[in-house]
């Protein structure tokens, strides 16, 4: 299943069982179980695998052009995560932007792909999508102007990922 070369998919690749069952959970409508799957998952990449939010982004954009769109959105969200390691706030707070905006593009694709996809990008994605946006309304010490900002392209992708889950 994640047969990528990078250094970063042979670490998270040894437990492809919890990207089969975090697909089955989405699959099967059970998002309370999908939800305690991606924290499992996040929590074995923060403390077992050196790697960076932006490593992260990146394989979640190259699982998503594989069309691996529910792992992608597992790994967009174990990367905003990550970015709490991120010191400088307003960098913290463009990183869980761009990982909202990578799972936008991946509800789109996914829509494309598959219409009945549009029920998991309206009960499960979006809901992690407003999750990730009180983040960054709650991170402290960022200059109101630039959080104002990113967290205005947050509701923005939001918004768009409504308007296709509806349609």
């Amino acid at each position: 299943m994640l047969s990528v070369s990078s250094s970063l998919s042979n670490s998270i690749g040894v437990a492809p069982e919890f990207f089969e069952n975090y697909q089955l959970s989405l699959t099967n409508r059970n998002y309370g179980e999908a939800t305690k799957i991606k924290t499992e998952v996040t929590q074995l990449i923060e403390n077992n695998i050196d790697t960076t939010a932006k490593d992260m982004v990146l394989f979640g954009t190259k699982l998503q052009k594989e069309k691996l769109f529910l792992e992608s959105i597992l790994i967009f969200d174990a990367a905003s995560t990550l970015s709490k390691k991120i010191e400088n706030p307003e960098e913290k707070l463009q990183m869980i932007m761009q990982c909202v905006q990578r799972m936008k593009k991946t509800n789109e694709a996914m829509i494309e792909e598959d219409a009945d996809m549009k029920v998991i990008a309206r009960e499960y994605v979006i809901p992690l999508m407003r999750f990730k946006l009180r983040q960054m309304e709650k991170t402290p010490t960022v200059k109101e102007q630039y959080k104002c900002l990113e967290v205005s392209w947050v509701h923005h992708y939001i918004e768009k990922s409504q308007g296709r889950s509806i349609s």
